[in-house]
């Protein structure tokens, strides 16, 4: 009866230490649906910052609605077939020599222990890079230290194309090349 005992408190510590919290929403990367059919509309996140770094707010453009579940019709997978005519939504790589995306944002990120505004820019013709299934633009990069934050973006013009566009607004750790 002991030996079961102690197996139970054994698989019991186990089980319980296998478990993981689930990453808190506010914790990057946050992301949120972002409506370019609304000019002057501001988007806000509320993040929280647990670990100190770089962190980015960057738009994502698709072409589709990347949740849906999609299957290739074929097993080969082609760039050029994930790039299906981002021109036609305003949207162009820099890569290739471009000017990014026909758009103009105001980021702003407000420190709520400082209770303040600790960056107010306005972003014109963000430069863009391939993605899966679109494009993806890093609009402001900037180290954050501990703590909480509001991250606030607003569409102020851009081309009406990229009203057909599906894009996200994300705000991540920043990535550093290869």
């Amino acid at each position: 009866m002991k030996l079961f005992s102690r197996l139970s408190v054994l698989l019991t510590t186990l089980l319980l230490s296998g478990c993981q919290t689930p990453k808190p929403v506010d914790v990057p990367p946050v992301t949120i649906a972002f409506d370019h059919n609304n000019i002057n509309q501001e988007y806000k996140m509320n993040v929280t910052i647990e670990d100190p770094r770089t962190y980015s707010v960057v738009m994502n453009y698709y072409l589709e609605n990347p949740d849906e579940n999609k299957s290739f019709s074929n097993g080969s997978f082609s760039d050029d077939k994930t790039q299906i005519n981002v021109e036609d939504y305003g949207i162009e790589n820099f890569e290739n020599g471009t000017h990014g995306v026909s758009a103009l944002y105001q980021v702003k990120i407000y420190d709520l222990h400082k209770e303040k505004y600790i960056m107010d820019e306005i972003i014109t013709n963000p430069r863009t890079s391939p993605t899966y299934m679109g494009s993806y633009a890093s609009l402001v990069s900037l180290p954050l230290s501990k703590g909480r934050y509001i991250i606030c973006v607003t569409y102020l013009q851009g081309a009406p194309e990229l009203s057909n566009a599906y894009t996200t607004l994300e705000f991540s750790r920043a990535h550093h090349g290869k």
